[in-house]
C-alpha cells in the first residue's frame, strides 16, 4: 500500500510526463473539459481507488473535477458524494506566492484545489506542478509543494 504523498507524487509525475502532449485537447472546443474528465478520472484511479482500500472513502474533485456526467463532478462513481479531502498542512507559517503573506495552515490545514507552477507573479496549470493551489472562500493561495505536508481528512457536514 501506498502512502499519500507517494500517491500524489505518482499523480503529479503522470501530470508533468502527459501535459504537453496533452495540450492537443486545449485547442479543440471541448477541450478544457475533455482536460479536466482527464484529470478526475486519473485523480480518482491514482489516489483515490488506493486510499479507499482501507476504508469507504470519496475523495473533493481535483481542480474543476469532471463535466463528463454534467451533475457530478466524478467519473468512476458520479453518485458518490465527497467524504475526504487531501489538507495541505504546515507546522510553520507558508509564504503565499501571490501576495506575500504569510499563510498558518495548522489545525487541520486547508484542503488543496490542485498542483500548479507559479511564474511572472501568477499561477498556471502547467509542468513543473511544483507549488499548491488553496482556495478558501473567495480567496486563492499559492504555497510551494516543498513547504506543505498532506493528510487526508473528514469533510465537515
Amino acid at each position: 500500500m501506498k502512502s499519500l504523498n507517494e500517491l500524489l507524487d505518482l499523480y503529479r509525475a503522470l501530470l508533468n510526463d502527459s501535459w504537453l502532449k496533452l495540450q492537443v485537447f486545449a485547442t479543440d472546443i471541448e477541450g478544457e473539459y475533455m482536460l479536466n474528465d482527464w484529470k478526475q478520472f486519473n485523480w480518482e484511479l491514482i489516489v483515490e481507488c488506493h486510499l479507499n482500500q482501507k476504508e469507504k472513502l470519496y475523495l473533493e474533485p481535483y481542480g474543476e473535477g469532471a463535466d463528463y456526467y454534467g451533475d457530478s463532478s466524478r467519473i468512476l462513481q458520479p453518485e458518490a458524494i465527497p467524504t475526504h479531502a487531501i489538507f495541505c498542512q504546515s507546522e510553520t507559517d507558508v509564504v503565499d506566492k501571490l501576495t506575500g503573506n504569510k499563510i498558518s495552515l495548522s489545525e487541520g490545514g486547508l484542503p488543496i484545489e490542485c498542483f500548479v507552477a507559479y511564474c511572472d507573479g501568477w499561477y498556471y496549470e502547467k509542468p513543473p506542478f511544483d507549488c499548491v493551489l488553496i482556495i478558501t472562500g473567495q480567496q486563492q493561495i499559492v504555497v510551494n509543494l516543498k513547504d506543505v505536508n498532506f493528510t487526508l481528512g473528514l469533510l465537515k457536514n
